[in-house]
């Protein structure tokens, strides 16, 4: 990265980021990507399909959903791992916290809570819409713009 220097007006090569830095913003630049895909794409993409039924798209949405849970879980741990080791102020720690509590929230509470609704039209029955969803967007929407917020900081405070 090519930066100005006020100094004599030269342009000089930027202090590049530590190995902990570029992990971390790899991680969570991944992680972002994962949750743009599969919960905006994906998501609202199979329920375009016509010859789709709701239970085939419940039933597969709750597999994928199923495995990117683990996958999530193990990128914020070597989030939260290199986020650590990368000498970052406390005010991104608990930003990134904040982003693990909904993850917490969203595996703990949100996505048992949508499999018991999809169990429940499986076997016939039209429940309630309960707020499950919309407060699931709302979250993936929030870590979303979190994660991106965290890597281009951590891109442009140590360059």
């Amino acid at each position: 990265m090519m930066m100005n220097n006020k100094d004599n007006g030269k342009l000089r090569i930027a202090n590049p980021l530590s190995q902990w830095q570029a992990a971390f913003v790899i991680i969570v630049l991944l992680w972002a990507g994962m949750i743009l895909g599969i919960s905006f794409l994906e998501a609202w993409a199979k329920f375009q399909t016509p010859m789709l039924t709701l239970q085939a798209g419940l039933d597969i949405g709750r597999h994928v959903y199923g495995v990117f849970r683990i996958v999530e879980v193990i990128l914020a741990l070597l989030g939260l791992i290199s986020l650590y080791n990368s000498n970052s102020t406390s005010k991104w720690k608990l930003l990134y916290f904040t982003v693990l509590i909904s993850v917490a929230i969203q595996n703990l509470y949100l996505m048992p809570a949508m499999n018991h609704q999809i169990l429940r039209i499986f076997s016939g029955q039209i429940p309630a819409y309960p707020q499950f969803h919309t407060f699931y967007i709302v979250l993936e929407t929030y870590k979303v713009s979190c994660l991106l917020f965290l890597a281009l900081w951590t891109m442009t405070s140590y360059g």
